[in-house]
């Protein structure tokens, strides 16, 4: 009999250059990775000043563009996921050739395939969570997906957090949660780069 092997862990190549964000620009550090693969370079300020981003007042002093300030913590800094649907977001986005494609969590059927499928067909899978089941912090954050194992249901992580490792692992169920509305309110899911 012929007998076939089934190779489960899905890998996205070729592989990012891991880019460390400045505080609340995990969104646009990225999509800052894969314009990097993809052999393209911005500014990560610029890019996150395009997009809307907003920080805490506390914080202004450390970045050279001038965004938008809140001064109480919150899950509005940064920028949110569905925000990627926006008409001036994907216009600024466009012109590096990136056009985002917002997921929220409730809207896949099946995680494990909907990952396989993607990093199958070679497209960037940024995830955005909560990361209190995660990492217990009370922050909402981006990361990239650079591995998936379908036999273990582990996920890799490519993070662009200065304050954590590079990759870190995680089970399916538990990013799954980590998306759920019941953290903030705002369900979270994936943004897919074509």
């Amino acid at each position: 009999t012929l007998s076939i092997i089934v190779m489960t862990l899905y890998k996205v190549k070729p592989k990012y250059k891991h880019l460390v964000q400045k505080k609340s620009l995990c969104g646009p550090t990225c999509i800052l990775m894969v314009l990097f693969r993809q052999g393209k370079w911005i500014d990560q300020e610029k890019l996150a000043f395009e997009l809307g981003i907003i920080i805490h007042e506390k914080n202004k002093h450390i970045y050279n563009q001038p965004f938008k300030t809140i001064k109480t913590p919150s899950d509005k800094i940064g920028i949110k996921l569905t925000a990627f649907k926006n008409k001036k977001i994907t216009n600024s986005l466009r012109k590096y050739q990136i056009f985002p494609k917002v997921h929220l969590i409730s809207q896949i059927n099946n995680v494990s395939e909907f990952l396989k499928e993607n990093i199958n067909r070679n497209i960037d899978i940024i995830a955005n969570f909560w990361e209190k089941p995660l990492k217990n912090r009370d922050i909402g954050h981006y990361a990239i997906i650079s591995e998936y194992d379908d036999t273990k249901k582990i996920v890799t992580i490519l993070d662009p957090d200065f304050e954590s490792t590079t990759h870190w692992k995680c089970h399916i169920d538990q990013l799954t949660e980590s998306m759920s509305s019941k953290w903030t309110g705002t369900e979270r899911g994936f943004l897919l780069i074509k």
